[in-house]
């Protein structure tokens, strides 16, 4: 876990206890992106979920490497855990929409900016391109309504919005 129990106060872990998590990846994505490495590489601002879904499409005998991991992730996570309490979910939905103005406020106009200027996270978004150069201005701006929308609908439409 990365914060302390609550037990002991609940807060984040220090850089230094942080450090060696910095380094771990996500096996199955790193395996994806190596792949793809392998076969070309990937720009800054490519869409794995595009290019999985276009991998579950293409028959399975013409894919290739990562078109195979792509389409396997894509299947392994494309359904709800059988775990997910939808009840628990709603009432967390209501929460959201309560405050979403504070919310909103405390993200975009404290959090964001202020972990933007953590050198380690913006090396991070520096060397991803996804809210920097070589992406343009109007690419980050579409990237940052889309996730918006996403938020947006997670929360507007009840347990519907969330099983879409």
């Amino acid at each position: 876990h990365l914060w302390h129990p609550s037990s002991s106060g609940g807060h984040h872990l220090s850089p230094r206890d942080l450090e060696p998590h910095r380094s771990v990846g996500d096996p199955p994505l790193d395996a994806i992106l190596d792949a793809l490495a392998s076969e070309g590489g990937l720009g800054a601002a490519t869409d794995l979920l595009v290019l999985a879904h276009r991998a579950a499409a293409a028959p399975p005998a013409a894919r290739t490497p990562s078109q195979t991991l792509l389409a396997a992730f894509l299947r392994e996570h494309s359904s709800v855990p059988p775990w997910a309490d939808w009840a628990q979910l709603e009432r967390g939905q209501e929460v959201f929409l309560a405050y979403a103005p504070a919310i909103g406020l405390s993200l975009y106009y404290r959090s964001l900016i202020a972990g933007f200027s953590i050198p380690k996270i913006a090396a991070v978004i520096r060397s991803t391109g996804y809210l920097s150069p070589p992406s343009r201005p109007d690419q980050v701006l579409q990237r940052l309504l889309d996730t918006g929308q996403l938020v947006a609908a997670c929360v507007a439409f009840g347990a519907d919005g969330l099983r879409a």
